[in-house]
C-alpha cells in the first residue's frame, strides 16, 4: 500500500493536470426523493461554481434542503474540438 502511495504522491502534479483537464464544467441537480436529475451547462470553472450556489440558494428557499447540487467535469468526445449543436450534442 505504501508504494501505491508513494507513486501516486511522485505524480501528484500529473495527476492533477489530468483531474482538471476538461472541455467544461456542469452543475447536475439531483432530487433524491423523486430521482430526477437535470444538468446545465457546460460552464467554465468560475460559471458552474456561480451557477450552483445560485441553483442551491433557489433550493434551499423553497426548503428543498435534501435536493444534491454538484458540479462536475464535462468531456467532449474524443477528438471532438469544437462544440456540437442538433440532436448529436445530446451525446456529450
Amino acid at each position: 500500500m505504501h508504494h501505491l502511495v508513494d507513486a501516486v504522491l511522485e505524480d501528484a502534479e500529473s495527476l492533477e493536470d489530468r483531474l482538471d483537464s476538461c472541455d467544461g464544467y456542469v452543475v447536475l441537480v439531483s432530487d433524491p426523493a423523486t430521482g430526477a436529475i437535470d444538468s446545465y451547462g457546460p460552464f467554465d470553472g468560475t460559471e458552474a461554481l456561480l451557477d450552483a450556489a445560485r441553483r442551491r440558494h433557489g433550493l434551499d428557499e423553497g426548503d428543498l434542503t435534501d435536493v444534491v447540487v454538484t458540479v462536475v467535469r464535462h468531456h467532449r468526445p474524443d477528438g471532438e474540438g469544437t462544440a456540437r449543436t442538433g440532436p448529436e450534442a445530446l451525446a456529450s
